[in-house]
């Protein structure tokens, strides 16, 4: 399953991690994560605060950067603090699609027991209501 949402979310995760990449440094700050996360998840909770800080602790790296200097003419090499990668980025985003995924998928997940009243009704039932009543007649 992780496999299959990294393959279908890549392009899309990848095109925002672009406009987040401001210096062109294949890095964005640990603080814009937040804003391509809401994008992808957009009933993406603030309960998810603590778990995204865990995440980003793991993945968070130092980058360096060339920039150009128009005064000298040559290119300056800058650090920055605090950034993810494009593979950190994805397997972040992929973790909080798998959460999401398994919340959704499983509409019986912390219930101890599950009665037929849990199941929603249809209009056409398993039970044949005119047999029934036959059965009952004779």
């Amino acid at each position: 399953m992780e496999d299959k949402l990294k393959r279908e979310s890549k392009d899309f995760v990848q095109k925002l991690f672009k406009k987040q990449d401001k210096n062109n440094a294949a890095a964005i700050h640990k603080s814009d994560m937040k804003k391509i996360l809401q994008s992808v998840l957009p009933e993406y909770f603030l309960d998810y605060d603590a778990e995204l800080e865990q995440l980003l602790l793991q993945h968070v790296k130092v980058t360096k950067y060339t920039e150009h200097n128009k005064k000298t003419n040559q290119f300056d090499v800058k650090y920055q603090e605090d950034t993810l990668d494009f593979p950190s980025v994805l397997a972040v985003v992929v973790h909080f699609l798998k959460k999401d995924e398994k919340k959704s998928s499983n509409a019986f997940s912390g219930v101890s027991v599950v009665k037929y009243t849990d199941f929603p009704t249809t209009e056409r039932s398993m039970i044949n209501t005119t047999a029934e009543s036959k059965k009952r007649l004779f």
